[in-house]
Order: structure tokens, then C-alpha cells, then sequence
């Protein structure tokens, strides 16, 4: 009988040597799932984001998936090096170094398309947690519960806004939200277009874009018009005819290339010298001056061109200071280029304006005149002084023969 039960737990012994993979009872975990946005407009997008915290390390999960039929399944993509399989309802841990997540971790998101009232439920839920020995492969599992995201569907009856807004041939910023209303539009070139999405469907044929000029543009074929000269356009997009509260977008182009200033400028036959980046000249003129001949020549005409009434010419000048304004436009409002206004100031010798001018003007008018003797003439100063000699001649005289 002591041989029997020796022979009995020999062969127990070598049965369990061959298995290699021990389960436990239960590995305790939490999951929890939340959405970007649970209170959408119909036909537009949600993100659901499922989270894992644990003391332990968890290797996989799998689960099943329910939703109501007004839920749209996008798409399911695993985040931080967690992958689904082929039939994805398993998830695993692909990293080569697995952490225990103490803390929590977002481990994959589902994408819905919202088409109405609805509710997602991630059911059957089963986690994992294997380690490798020299004894074995051991596994523990464990089981959480259901875990629901539900989402309602927004009244757009009165919606006049826009539930997306997209720049082609541009970028545009701030990044698009429905209830920002301007933006700056970066554009590649003259040539964009835009594509737009009504929050109500029923508004989506009543957007309207306008011009500064309040014309209509067709959105998908805009070219830029530089308003203004300084490479900006002004756009407004209209809802539903809801002015109240438009979108307006200002677009920026600028062809740095192209060069909008003087190549030349002359006064009254004078040249003047031009400096880089300077537009503000003072020229000093005679006080009887009464008009000056302004020439200018750009330095690219091709592409530019003076404004109409601020040309080169000939100016009539009043005492004092008279400002001429010589304005450089861009010759195509599609060019992108800006324009550039240089301020000539003439200032007539004497006038108040011109202290500098005036302070030099007295001082030399006064080089000749004795301040102690104020407005008399060297010829009145030269005949006093000869009466005075001849006065002390004649006095000295009369003393001398007293004398004698």
C-alpha cells in the first residue's frame, strides 16, 4: 500500500510539471469612458475615450460593443501602444516596458457619428495580467461592469451658425469653433476657397459669402482683392440671413517681391536723397516761393502705380508748412502687395514751423549790426564820429592858447 501511494504522487508530480499556465480568481481593475461631447448636432461627430487604472500590470482586455441604431460607428483606434486585434473586440498592451497604471491610463477611443438620441454601452468587459517565470506562464483575470456614454441631439430649428469651416490654398486661426466668429486667413496664393457646414441641414443652402463691397463669392472659387492696399481682405459669411451675428474672416496675402517705393524724388529740380525705410522728408524753400514741382518715379511701375489726386506735380505752398501726400497703390488688387505714402513737408525760410531755419536766417542778419547801437547806419556812426574828433580838436585848441 506505501508503494501504491508513492507510485500515485510520482505521477501527479509529473503531470503537473507540464502545466505552464496557473489562473487565479480575480484581477481588480476600473474602466471608465467619457466623451468630448455628449450634447452634438445631428450628423456630426463624438469621441468616446475609454480609460484603465490598476495596481496591477494588464497585459490585454476584450469587450463587446452595444449601441443604439442612431449611432454611427466611425472608427476604434487603440492609444498609447495598446492595439486592437484583427476582429476588434481585444486590446493589447504592445510596449516592451508594461507599468502597472496607478494612476490611469487612456488605452482606445470609438468614433460616432450622431445621427439622433442614443446610448453606447461597453459590456462583458475581461482584463488580464500575465508574467513569465521559470515555473511558467501565470494569468490572472478579472471582470468589470457595463459602462454607458449616452448623447442627445441639439434643437438647431433656429441654428444659424456652423458646425464646420475649412481653408483651402490657407490656414486658418484660431482653429475653427462654432461659436468664434473671426479668424485670420493665411493664404499660399491668390486663388482659395472655402468650404463651410451649416449646424442646421435646412440653413445649408442659405450661406451666403460677401465682399467688402457686399458682393457675393462663390466659395469655391475666390480670388483674393487686396482692400485698402495693405494685403488684406475682408470677408463675411451670412447665415439664414442672420446679420446679427455673421463670421468674418480676414484673409493676408503679401507678394514680399514685389518693391513699392521711390526710385527718385526732386524738388523744384532738386534732387533729394531717399533713404531706406524713410517716408517723411522735410525740404526747406525760400520765403517768396510760392509753388513747387514735385517729380517722383517708382521704382517698380509695372505693378504700382500713384493714387489718383496724391500723383507727383505742382503744388501751390502757403507760409509755414504745406504737406504733400505722394501715395504708391498696387496697379491689381489680386497683386497682393501693399501700398506706401510718403509725406513731403515744405517748410518757407521764416515761418514759425522752421525755427531751426529761422534762428540761422536772424542770426546771420545780424552779423553786421552792433547790438549797442540798434538800427543806425555805419554811415550816421561815421559821421558822429568825425564832428566828435573835429569838437575835441577844436576844444583842445581853445584850452592850449588859454594856456599860453
Amino acid at each position: 500500500m506505501k508503494n501504491i501511494n508513492r507510485y500515485l504522487l510520482l505521477v501527479l508530480m509529473l503531470c503537473c510539471s507540464f502545466v505552464k499556465t496557473v489562473f487565479a480568481e480575480e484581477l481588480s481593475f476600473t474602466m471608465s469612458a467619457s466623451a468630448d461631447k455628449n450634447d452634438v448636432v445631428a450628423g456630426e461627430e463624438a469621441i468616446i475615450t475609454v480609460g484603465l487604472k490598476s495596481s496591477s500590470v494588464i497585459t490585454s482586455c476584450s469587450f463587446s460593443i452595444d449601441n443604439d441604431s442612431t449611432l454611427e460607428l466611425v472608427s476604434k483606434n487603440g492609444l498609447n501602444n495598446w492595439n486592437f486585434d484583427s476582429a476588434g473586440t481585444t486590446i493589447s498592451d504592445s510596449s516592451s516596458d508594461k507599468v502597472a497604471y496607478i494612476e490611469g491610463k487612456n488605452i482606445f477611443n470609438l468614433k460616432y457619428k450622431v445621427n439622433g438620441k442614443g446610448k453606447v454601452t461597453i459590456k462583458n468587459i475581461e482584463c488580464s495580467s500575465s508574467s513569465d517565470s521559470e515555473e511558467g506562464t501565470s494569468e490572472i483575470k478579472g471582470s468589470f461592469n457595463d459602462i454607458s456614454v449616452d448623447f442627445t441631439v441639439k434643437d438647431t430649428s433656429d441654428d444659424t451658425t456652423l458646425s464646420s469651416l475649412k481653408v483651402t490654398g490657407g490656414t486658418l486661426a484660431p482653429e475653427f469653433s462654432s461659436n468664434v466668429y473671426e479668424y485670420i486667413v493665411n493664404l499660399d496664393n491668390t486663388k482659395f476657397s472655402l468650404e463651410l457646414t451649416s449646424n442646421n441641414v435646412n440653413y445649408q443652402d442659405k450661406i451666403v459669402i460677401y465682399d467688402t463691397e457686399g458682393k457675393k463669392l462663390d466659395p469655391n472659387n475666390i480670388t483674393f482683392k487686396n482692400d485698402g492696399g495693405q494685403g488684406l481682405m475682408y470677408i463675411k459669411i451670412i447665415i439664414n440671413g442672420n446679420e446679427d451675428k455673421p463670421y468674418e474672416l480676414t484673409a493676408k496675402y503679401e507678394q514680399e517681391t514685389l518693391d513699392n517705393s521711390l526710385a527718385s524724388l526732386k524738388i523744384n529740380g532738386k534732387v533729394i536723397e531717399l533713404k531706406e525705410g524713410q517716408t517723411d522728408y522735410v525740404i526747406d524753400v525760400s520765403s517768396d516761393v510760392l509753388e513747387v514741382n514735385v517729380e517722383a518715379i517708382l521704382k517698380d511701375s509695372n505693378n504700382f502705380q500713384f493714387r489718383e489726386g496724391n500723383e507727383a506735380g505742382t503744388f501751390k505752398i502757403s507760409d509755414g508748412t504745406t504737406s504733400i501726400a505722394l501715395i504708391i497703390v498696387p496697379k491689381s488688387q489680386q497683386s497682393g502687395a501693399a501700398s506706401k505714402t510718403y509725406i513731403i513737408d515744405i517748410v518757407k525760410e521764416g515761418s514759425s514751423n522752421n525755427s531751426s531755419s529761422s534762428s540761422s536766417s536772424s542770426n546771420n542778419g545780424n552779423t553786421s549790426t552792433n547790438p549797442s547801437t540798434g538800427g543806425i547806419s555805419l554811415t550816421l556812426m561815421f559821421l558822429i564820429l568825425i564832428s566828435s574828433l573835429i569838437g575835441s580838436i577844436f576844444l583842445y585848441q581853445k584850452k592850449l592858447e588859454s594856456y599860453k
